[in-house]
């Protein structure tokens, strides 16, 4: 009846031409449902193709069915339609990665119920890995933990089957084996020629034919069937590990499936409740077991890492050993995927900086981290602040990344290293030595560099603000009787104040000069008579200074770096856009009005243009 078939797809098509107004239109319900009735009469005329021979059924599956299920996301109803018509070719048994990707696509959108209509026979009938495998993660998703965890588990003990080296760890590998799966493992083995079915029908006391035997297997108990499938293999152990070797080559698996198995077996026990040291150690285990199957997983080696950093702090005796997992494993998943690399590299450097003894650390690592990709430039702050490490070699690593960084990457490296030229004196001796060592390749990008940085500061926090923050700070270490943080702060504006730098210092010496002059007096005289002096007349002059930062509206940049001003074609790009992965527009110029917010801090506003043109 293949021509009323065509016939009746045929006519579906015609009336889903009929109305074209519809994708011209508004009215998306009605477009969607005639996008979902087009696929079906589309899979439809696929399946008539394939049962009439005008098609291959293989080919299809591969290469168009499984890619359609991504986008193919509708109700019950349709779901239902679908494993129907491709129910007309594709028997659950015969194709399973057809089954498998719909099975995967239906668990992730949480359709327990078409899963338990159509698939939980189909479950029981198979002990492929990869439907095992989706079939735990099933279990997991609906709340069976333990379930999902015993049935993995039974996939890698059916795969160590099919791994034994001799006949007795052969023989050993089937007595681990779920007792329960064993009439569902002679029924996929008894499909393969290399099964031996004399042995077996003399076994059973039937004839040599698969169904007969099936038939007296399925009246035992499954303790009768495990002890005949161990006899039969004992009996005839070169056939039936030969036959263990078709079944495994007709699942199609190879080191990724395995990997995939371990990986997702070591994520549900890392997601248990409490887990001792011991049960980590276990995580850890497969995970690595993982990695010997497959090496290029990122995934593994993430999870592996993940794993031996929670290690760290269940057993603190051996912290540096999972330390340098933990780097090796974020390291080696970085290096295997391109992009969204900032959490493992964070996590790596976080780690590496906490190992206590640093001869654990070997040369091999200390190169693969010197060989990471330009693109570490998100995280060179997180690198630049361990610049005076207290580890020899861990500080001496720093140093090599950030030189090679710099090398290349002046610019990237450059700010977040200024930032601690006024830290402590360690961090401040780093930070310069690095940069003067830089300077010798980079001078005029140097030199630019800080043409921008001191300008910029200058106009960021001018005299009258510093003094008003100074005040504050002094007059509330006055209060708590902090003399020598008061007089620390006080000796430090006092000797910044014989050294102006810009226009608008100097237009604060000339509005200010004559209180400051007295209240430095009154301080060099250091006693209870003339602080309390003092600090009557620096009263006044915060207050004056208050009030003029209020009105504070503009800065005008020549006032604070003229240089600054008046630079026009720097060498470097417009601060905040350099890039490692393309060039960017250098900067031009600066415009020489600064607009002061009337915000709290007073921030300032300030434009610059590109050399292209961009403001």
């Amino acid at each position: 009846r293949y021509e009323e078939c065509q016939t009746m797809i045929t006519k579906g098509f015609e009336t889903l031409a009929k109305d074209t107004s519809v994708y011209i239109g508004g009215d998306a319900i009605r477009l969607h449902k005639n996008l979902y009735y087009s696929q079906m009469f589309i899979e439809l005329q696929e399946s008539l193709n394939i049962l009439n021979g005008s098609q291959d059924k293989t080919d299809l599956a591969a290469s168009i069915w499984n890619k359609r299920l991504k986008g193919f996301k509708r109700d019950s109803e349709s779901w239902i339609r679908l494993i129907a018509i491709r129910s007309l070719v594709f028997a659950p048994g015969e194709y399973i990665n057809v089954y498998f990707n719909m099975i995967s696509v239906l668990r992730k959108e949480r359709r327990w119920n078409l899963i338990d209509s159509f698939f939980n026979r189909f479950f029981k009938q198979t002990i492929h890995p990869n439907i095992e495998l989706e079939h735990s993660k099933i279990l997991w998703a609906r709340g069976k933990k333990k379930e999902a965890i015993e049935s993995l588990k039974s996939v890698l003990d059916l795969i160590n089957v099919g791994e034994s080296d001799t006949s007795e760890e052969f023989i050993e590998s089937l007595n681990k084996l779920n007792t329960n799966r064993f009439y569902v493992l002679i029924a996929t083995l008894i499909k393969h020629q290399e099964f031996d079915y004399n042995t077996a029908s003399q076994l059973l006391n039937v004839e040599p034919q698969p169904e007969a035997m099936l038939e007296k297997l399925g009246e035992m108990s499954p303790e009768k069937q495990k002890e005949f499938l161990i006899k039969l293999c004992s009996i005839s152990p070169s056939n039936m590990s030969s036959c263990f070797d078709s079944m495994f080559t007709s699942f199609g698996i190879d080191g990724v499936v395995e990997a995939r198995i371990y990986r997702t077996l070591g994520t549900f026990k890392s997601m248990m409740p409490n887990l001792t040291k011991e049960e980590l150690k276990d995580v850890s285990l497969l995970y690595e077991q993982g990695k010997i199957k497959n090496s290029t997983d990122y995934k593994i080696w993430l999870q592996w890492a993940y794993a031996n950093s929670r290690l760290i702090d269940a057993d603190p005796s051996h912290r540096d050993k999972y330390s340098v997992n933990a780097v090796v494993g974020f390291l080696r998943a970085t290096q295997l995927r391109s992009s969204n690399t900032l959490e493992f590299l964070c996590q790596m450097f976080s780690i590496f900086f906490r190992v206590n003894d640093s001869r654990i650390i070997t040369d091999s690592l200390i190169n693969d981290i010197l060989e990471l990709p330009a693109n570490i430039i998100e995280i060179i702050p997180q690198i630049t602040v361990q610049i005076a490490h207290p580890d020899h070699l861990i500080r001496n690593v720093v140093e090599r990344i950030l030189m090679k960084f710099g090398e290349k990457h002046y610019q990237g490296l450059f700010y977040p290293l200024k930032l601690y030229e006024h830290c402590d004196v360690s961090k401040a001796k780093a930070s310069r030595d690095i940069l003067l060592r830089l300077h010798k390749n980079h001078e005029e990008e140097a030199a630019d560099a800080n043409l921008f940085v001191d300008g910029m500061l200058s106009a960021a926090i001018s005299w009258f603000e510093q003094w008003i923050i100074a005040l504050d700070t002094a007059s509330k270490a006055n209060h708590d009787n902090n003399i020598q943080k008061m007089d620390r702060i006080l000796n430090s504006m006092f000797a910044q104040y014989d050294k102006p730098r810009c226009d608008l210092d100097r237009l604060f010496i000339r509005k200010h000069d004559p209180m400051i002059k007295q209240c430095r007096a009154l301080f060099n005289e250091h006693t209870n008579k003339s602080i309390r002096s003092m600090w009557d007349i620096f009263k006044h002059l915060f207050s004056q200074l208050n009030d003029r930062v209020k009105r504070l509206e503009l800065i005008l940049l020549p006032k604070v770096s003229e240089q600054l001003a008046t630079k026009r074609g720097f060498k470097i790009a417009v601060p905040g856009t350099y890039s490692v992965l393309h060039p960017v527009p250098n900067l031009e110029c600066i415009e020489p009005a600064l607009q002061v917010l009337g915000t709290q801090q007073h921030p300032r506003c300030v434009f610059m243009i590109s050399s292209s043109g961009e403001k």
